[in-house]
């Protein structure tokens, strides 16, 4: 007998823990972080689980099945036309529980298409002193309701047997007469949680003390400031820290180079493999304790969900030039590469925007320049530090990469003088929750 194949997709807001999910279930190893928009385009993983081979699909994240973006369009699409290639028979609606009000907005939109549907409440492990009565959930939705715990693989099995068990019949929306639009929606909401939470809404200590470091982080004064520190902590970590691998590394290929020259016989073919092969692959390696502590502190900014916050207070400069909040993210990817920045630009909704952000991204100093950069400032720099404290190749490392960002800059402040606008961006972004990073 062949086992039961089923098209299964991943549906929520942005930054509920889709990708994380994701990779918990098919073993891929998926970009996440802690901010909206990461996941722009559909990932598709396999897995199997009580004799059912199962096609998952990630979704970009959206508020709704009513898109504004060319992300959102393509997770809403994918939902409501059946004549869709990715359609799925059953769909997965992840809700955060610390923002269900908006999680169940969208459930309740998917509901009213009659898509197959199984409710997963992710990061259970964020209530603290509530309680979420989930058999009183699944009688309003209909639909098999599961808690679980993406980051840390709580509940998976439970969510796997869901999939696996769960009919594909079309389940009713009890609420449709009721629901005429989307103020309707939010008074049926408002009434389920009354009914189905017990305690304080979940989220809210956290989202509180979120926002009393807001108050700091996204000060409008001591915001920049805070965010300028960090990229020169960054950049002084490129020679100060990476100092101590880098010279292991250049000592165990020097070492390398005097076994080989003992070990194998003097000719041509020696000094190519010493010489050249050897010695080529050690002025590479090098390098890559200083990429990483970069790729290191990009990666905690992200996780934290303070990358979110740097495109909140850099947004009113950026819309000066013809950017926007959401263009610090792809600008921030173009120091890792410019393709998949590139790729990430379609979260800003605005077409002039985007255009101006895909067209200065190649100015940014992507992380393939980081070699050059090193090897010039290590010739030309002489070490010392400025008040005992900043190194001098550090602060020259600034500003190469401030250089580059700043021409990006004044090339879109250029470009948008040209090219004609299709109506005012708006920048609407959530604010997740400060979390710890995920050292894993």
């Amino acid at each position: 007998m062949s086992p039961r194949k089923l098209k299964v997709a991943l549906l929520g807001n942005p930054n509920c823990g889709k990708s994380t999910l994701f990779n918990a279930l098919t073993g891929l190893n998926q970009k996440v972080g802690n901010f909206p928009g990461v996941t722009v385009d559909r990932k598709v993983g396999r897995f199997s689980t009580d004799g059912t081979d199962v096609r998952l699909t990630d979704l970009p994240g959206t508020y709704s099945l009513e898109p504004r973006s060319m992300d959102e369009r393509v997770a809403a699409t994918a939902v409501t036309d059946k004549t869709d290639a990715e359609h799925p028979d059953l769909c997965l609606i992840i809700l955060d529980v610390t923002h269900l009000r908006l999680g169940l907005y969208l459930a309740m939109q998917v509901m009213e298409t009659g898509m197959p549907s199984v409710i997963v409440l992710n990061m259970i492990d964020q209530l603290e002193g509530t309680e979420i009565d989930t058999e009183a959930l699944s009688k309003k939705f209909g639909v098999p309701v599961v808690t679980i715990s993406a980051r840390n693989g709580r509940g998976l099995e439970a969510l796997r047997k869901a999939i696996a068990m769960h009919s594909l019949d079309i389940p009713a929306a009890p609420w449709a007469e009721d629901v005429k639009g989307a103020l309707e929606r939010h008074v049926v909401i408002k009434e389920m949680l009354q009914d189905v939470v017990k305690g304080p809404e979940p989220g809210q200590k956290g989202v509180s003390t979120s926002r009393r470091a807001d108050d700091v982080l996204t000060h409008r004064f001591f915001g920049p400031l805070i965010f300028l520190g960090l990229l020169m902590l960054v950049f002084q970590s490129i020679f100060s820290w990476a100092v101590y691998p880098m010279d292991l590394i250049e000592t165990l290929f020097a070492e390398g180079a005097g076994f080989w020259n003992n070990v194998l016989p003097e000719g041509f073919l020696t000094d190519l493999w010493v010489e050249g092969i050897w010695a080529g692959l050690g002025g590479v390696v090098i390098f890559i304790p200083q990429i990483a502590f970069l790729f290191l502190f990009v990666a905690l900014m992200e996780d934290t969900g303070y990358m979110a916050r740097v495109s909140f207070i850099t947004d009113r400069a950026l819309r000066s030039i013809g950017l926007q909040g959401r263009s610090v993210v792809p600008l921030m990817g173009g120091v890792a590469c410019a393709v998949p920045a590139i790729l990430a630009t379609r979260t800003i909704s605005n077409w002039k925007e985007r255009l101006l952000t895909i067209l200065v991204l190649p100015f940014m100093t992507c992380s393939a320049r980081l070699p050059v950069y090193v090897l010039l400032i290590a010739l030309v720099i002489p070490q010392g530090n400025l008040f005992g404290i900043f190194s001098y190749q550090g602060l020259t490392m600034l500003g190469m990469y401030a250089l580059g960002t700043f021409t990006a800059l004044g090339a879109a402040a250029v470009a948008s003088r040209f090219i004609e606008d299709d109506g005012g961006g708006h920048f609407i972004m959530e604010m997740p929750v400060y979390r710890i990073p995920r050292w894993n």
